[in-house]
């Protein structure tokens, strides 16, 4: 096959065409061939027509003001960014008065007055054993200095911190050196020091979200295992 056949020009009937009537004929004659007779009329009227966009423009959605003074809803608390810690910026010195907090709020709740005059050495075998674990369990743990004793996982064993945000799986701790760690539940054990008692918490029955902690009961016959 000589070169010269390979190498011609496109005849004019495939090359470029400028738009206008000649291809709105086309269009046309296009439809009418695929279209049944009785709909040839309305192919004019259609082709003449003008759609403008911004007259189906949607409304911007009104907020509405809230009825009444009450608790925060989960899309609130996500929108103010109540959901979120920041890794970077936070100092831990700064969170020292919500541990104060955290200490005053626990000695009203566990009673340590009416326990130390008691007698209570946080023997499994004693009177006040059940009462006491199942208030360690339905208490608020944000603010809590914790320390992790045993886990699964090798490097976070005598990871500490203060408590800054429990979540259903894991805790969220700033430590001395301003770093925030996220600290699985289900596969560590930590300690939690209040005055001259240290509790052991058990993650595994942790793994809940802290509102259905505070009025679930808990049993404490076993010693979960990692």
């Amino acid at each position: 096959m000589a070169s010269n056949e390979l190498y011609q020009k496109l005849p004019s009937s495939v090359g470029a065409q400028t738009i206008g009537s000649q291809s709105h004929l086309k269009v046309t004659d296009f439809l009418k061939l695929s279209l049944a007779k009785k709909v040839w009329t309305e192919i004019g009227p259609e082709f003449r027509k003008t759609l403008s966009l911004t007259k189906y423009k949607g409304k911007p959605r009104k907020v509405k003001p809230r009825d009444r003074k009450t608790y925060l809803s989960r899309k609130e608390r996500k929108s103010l960014g109540l959901n979120k810690i920041e890794k970077k910026g936070l100092l831990f010195r700064d969170f020292l008065p919500l541990h104060q907090l955290w200490k005053e709020y626990m000695r009203s709740h566990l009673d340590t007055e009416t326990l130390e005059a008691s007698g209570f050495t946080g023997d499994p075998g004693g009177k006040q054993w059940n009462q006491v674990s199942q208030l360690l369990i339905k208490a608020e743990y944000v603010g809590a200095y914790m320390r992790v004793v045993r886990s699964r996982c090798s490097s976070l064993v005598g990871k500490a911190g203060l408590v800054l945000m429990d979540t259903q799986k894991t805790f969220k701790l700033i430590g001395k050196d301003n770093v925030v760690r996220v600290v699985p539940k289900e596969t560590c054990t930590f300690t939690v020091q209040l005055d001259k008692y240290v509790f052991t918490v058990y993650g595994k029955q942790f793994c809940i979200r802290s509102s259905h902690r505070s009025v679930r009961k808990v049993k404490t016959l076993l010693v979960p295992d990692l």
